[in-house]
């Protein structure tokens, strides 16, 4: 069971990262798009 728990906390982990990742390629580029706009 600790095992199990251990994997699924690991996967939880990399999920939200993922999330994160993709949240500052959304943020990112639109904020070098207001500094080429300005």
């Amino acid at each position: 069971s600790k095992a199990f728990s251990l994997a699924k906390s690991v996967l939880t982990k990399r999920s939200k990262s993922f999330y994160y990742i993709t949240d500052d390629e959304l943020i990112n580029p639109s904020e070098s798009v207001s500094i080429r706009d300005e």
